[in-house]
């Protein structure tokens, strides 16, 4: 199969899939494959998911901090 080799205007393409996020219509996996700048889906739902353990941690952190005084 031949695919012809369009040109693609990046802001455009992650502008829609940021509104269809919003709205809750597709899923980060989809968005993440659709996305001009993630070669690797599954490295990068890793990555996200660190960042998401980090953050909890750190709330959860501050949180005890609080309660301690």
């Amino acid at each position: 199969m031949f695919h012809y080799n369009q040109p693609s205007n990046d802001k455009e393409t992650i502008e829609n899939l940021e509104k269809l996020n919003g709205m809750g219509a597709i899923s980060l996996e989809t968005i993440l494959a659709k996305n001009p700048y993630v070669n690797d889906v599954a490295t990068e739902l890793k990555r996200l998911s660190n960042v998401d353990n980090k953050k909890g941690n750190n709330e959860g952190n501050n949180h005890n901090d609080k309660q301690v005084s």
